[in-house]
């Protein structure tokens, strides 16, 4: 397992592990001696909080819109698009959205819409990646969504980004593009269920 450890010994709950766990991840509280990102060291190095992840509330659509500006690529060419009211309409009418939680910082959200049968966001605030939230975030959004529905549930992302490589290793096939050049992907309720 990949990890942060301690001189001389070894990380387990025993010697007081942070409780930050992720994609194989052991973050302790004292010197760090290696880690398996930059991001996870000064994430180790800053927060020895755990990550919670949970429904988003409206109470979170600040905090939310702030990791959504914030981020990198797959940005928004009129950040006006995108409201505080589009945010609520979706996460407590057309779906539902998740969050994770650190230390009271929203550090990543995902939001899948019923209605359309997309996901409309799931960004991870920078800094933060590399630690595993992205993809549980997702993974726990699309057991929501196959519990709700088998329909077929689709989203779209620049090409070119670490956005399209983590929706390819994550089993999302490409359908085309989308009228803006995006690419579009798929993903079927059996695949995800791993069914034949």
């Amino acid at each position: 397992m990949t990890g942060i450890f301690l001189p001389g010994r070894s990380c387990s709950i025993k010697h007081g592990i942070a409780g930050m766990r992720s994609a194989g991840h052991l973050l302790c509280r004292k010197n760090m001696v290696r880690s398996k990102s930059r991001a996870a060291k000064n994430i180790a190095d800053l927060l020895f909080l755990r990550m919670i992840y949970r429904l988003a509330t409206t109470a979170d659509i600040p905090e939310i819109m702030r990791v959504r500006f914030a981020v990198k690529e797959n940005t928004l060419s009129r950040p006006g698009l995108v409201t505080d009211a589009d945010c609520d309409e979706y996460i407590n009418h057309r779906g539902k959205g998740w969050v994770c939680d650190v230390g009271n910082k929203i550090a990543g959200f995902a939001i899948a819409d019923l209605q359309d049968h997309n996901i409309w966001a799931l960004f991870v605030e920078p800094g933060f990646d590399g630690l595993g939230i992205g993809k549980r975030l997702h993974n726990d959004m699309l057991d929501w969504y196959f519990s709700q529905t088998n329909h077929t549930v689709w989203l779209s992302t620049s090409p070119g980004t670490k956005a399209e490589q983590f929706y390819r290793k994550a089993g999302w096939m490409q359908t085309g593009f989308t009228g803006s050049g995006e690419i579009r992907f798929e993903m079927t309720a059996a695949k995800w269920k791993g069914l034949p």
